[in-house]
């Protein structure tokens, strides 16, 4: 937190003092009042203006405007928004001004545009170097001082609802999904909490289709240990599953603890009792991590509700910004790390979850950067001529795959981070492209079209030999390994329809998941389980996901309706 802040206010001293030197009109005093951590993200954002004046007949300008959250996509459009106003506001101060004593200098319009314009680089580069800027409640006190008056701009969140880019919507499950009940979790705190911990629980289990949960007017008694279970109860709602627990102080302060168990009604059974332990700022992953242990009890499978999924969003329409964003599987806690006016391709998580390496074309070229999640800090790859493109780490993440034309024509190279080197893996005439590594680090997967069509081809690292993988079809492409390493997914054209298919590598079984078109780029959950990936939702661009036992289908539609190249984290 501390160095999140510190990394913050460096960039926002760096920047008002470009101010300052440019221009002497302004008095630029910034008073950062209070930097606390705020979780979840707001509703509603605040923008306020007030003007200050001992002149007398100056003219009232103070307005606030409340703007709803859901109607601005990220930082730059409430500071695009922001400053609209501010502009707005200058205009009818300029026109006002005839009407007073107040004398303003001759172009200060067009200064404080231009202070605006700055104010929004700074926010923009505070974002980019802390990558949790949405989560600090910034007062920004005294910013602005022409002559005698004064604009305080104050952004104030309001609200603990949280507002995101991505929301699933199951569009096909299960047609007999195991019912649990959530029993609410009895809170002995004294502070209230911000989620409550069986809502966000149903909310994980619900997610793909596979749970019905109950809801706690559906149920007949509310037991909070072993002893107050009534089976009876429980098998009259047709119950499975059954959650108790209870949530008291932690060891720390404002920290929490949650003792819970999960009971198997018909063997009338616990299966399983654990405490989780966490911060009451972070309750909701706390939810999600006893989502994951209920999940994994449950259906034999890891739980991936605390994981992250990494998009690139490009709104439709005139925006010409490509972002890079993160977010919870759940919607929540959407984040841009990176924006750029150029193309921004293949994120690809490091096997820590820490880092994120993607492809920018920022320089004009094809570039692979690097970039910490907890500081925001980029480093770009040694860059070489030609395509420098589809990154992937290797499973100790001391390497990344990636793809070099260097040499002439698109080939499979390992890059070496100790050693800032490149080591050649394919050559051929052919394009060699789209690498992921197989669990164990021994194998690469690649799409080629050696053989004439795009078809998958696997690559021994240590010996270099190369076995093709696919026959069937024209089009096999974007190749992906399952965790077990038995079966790979991939982008496979069947009567001229684009979808993701299943492979099982060793009788060669092919399974088509999927019934959209257009389909491209999947990423598999660190379970095996479901695959996430990009498709056409009319003439939207959308993030879509499946089951690989094909039963359960969603959707994960964007509001910019531009979401494109998904990618799981660990």
């Amino acid at each position: 937190m501390q160095n999140l802040l510190a990394g913050f206010l460096v960039s926002i001293f760096i920047h008002f003092g470009i101010i300052l030197s440019i221009s002497n009109v302004f008095n630029i005093d910034m008073l950062l009042n209070e930097s606390v951590l705020l979780e979840p993200m707001p509703a509603y954002l605040v923008f306020e203006t007030k003007n200050i004046t001992t002149k007398k007949k100056s003219p009232s300008l103070s307005k606030k405007i409340i703007i709803p959250a859901r109607e601005v996509q990220n930082v730059k459009e409430i500071i695009s928004r922001a400053s609209e106003e501010l502009l707005k506001i200058t205009k009818k101060l300029n026109n006002e001004i005839q009407k007073t004593p107040l004398v303003v200098e001759k172009g200060s319009q067009k200064e404080i545009a231009y202070f605006s314009s700055l104010i929004q680089n700074q926010i923009k580069n505070a974002w980019k170097i802390s990558g949790y800027l949405p989560w600090f409640l910034i007062h920004l006190i005294d910013m602005v001082r022409l002559h005698k008056v004064f604009f305080f701009v104050v952004f104030v969140f309001v609200s603990q609802v949280v507002f995101s880019q991505l929301r699933i919507e199951i569009t096909g499950g299960t047609d007999d999904p195991i019912r649990v009940a959530v029993v609410p979790i009895q809170w002995d705190l004294e502070i209230a909490p911000r989620y409550y911990l069986h809502e966000v629980i149903k909310r994980d289990l619900e997610s793909f289709g596979e749970f019905y949960v109950l809801n706690p007017d559906e149920m007949l008694s509310y037991p909070i240990s072993e002893e107050d279970i009534y089976f009876r109860d429980w098998k009259l709602l047709n119950v499975d599953y059954l959650i108790v627990g209870t949530a008291l102080p932690g060891q720390g302060k404002n920290s929490v603890k949650v003792n819970y168990f999960i009971i198997d009604v018909s063997r009338k059974k616990v299966i399983h009792k654990a405490i989780i332990s966490g911060s009451l700022k972070l309750i909701k992953r706390v939810g999600h991590n006893i989502s994951d242990r209920i999940y994994e009890q449950i259906n034999g499978l890891s739980g991936i509700f605390s994981t992250r999924i990494a998009y690139v969003d490009k709104p439709a329409g005139t925006n010409d910004m490509y972002d890079l964003r993160i977010t919870d599987l759940d919607g929540d806690n959407d984040l841009s790390l990176f924006s750029s006016d150029q193309p921004i391709l293949s994120p690809a998580w490091s096997p820590s979850g820490n880092e994120l390496a993607y492809v920018s074309f920022e320089e004009g070229t094809s570039r692979i950067f690097l970039q910490e999640l907890s500081t925001g800090k980029r480093k770009p790859l040694k860059i070489e001529k030609g395509i420098n493109s589809s990154p992937s780490w290797s499973p100790d993440g001391k390497r990344l795959a990636a793809v070099l034309s260097k040499s002439g024509n698109p080939d499979i190279y390992i890059y070496d981070l100790n050693k800032d080197t490149w080591r050649q893996q394919t050559e051929h005439y052919g394009i060699d492209t789209e690498p992921d590594w197989s669990k164990d680090g021994d194998f690469l997967i690649f799409t080629s079209n050696r053989s004439g069509s795009p078809q998958i081809y696997e690559l021994n690292v240590k010996n270099k030999r190369i076995k093709r993988k696919t026959f069937e079809g024209t089009y096999n492409a974007r190749a992906r390994y399952l965790p077990d390493g038995k079966s790979i997914i991939y982008i496979h054209r069947k009567k001229g329809v684009f979808h993701v298919a299943m492979q099982n590598l060793k009788t060669g079984k092919i399974t088509i998941l999927t019934d959209t078109f257009l389909d491209e780029s999947p990423s598999v959950a660190p379970n095996g389980n479901i695959i996430i990936y990009a498709t056409k939702d009319g003439d939207r661009d959308v993030l879509a996901g499946v089951t690989i036992n094909n039963k359960t289908r969603f959707k994960l539609p964007s509001v910019s309706g531009g979401a494109r190249e998904p990618a799981w984290s660990p």
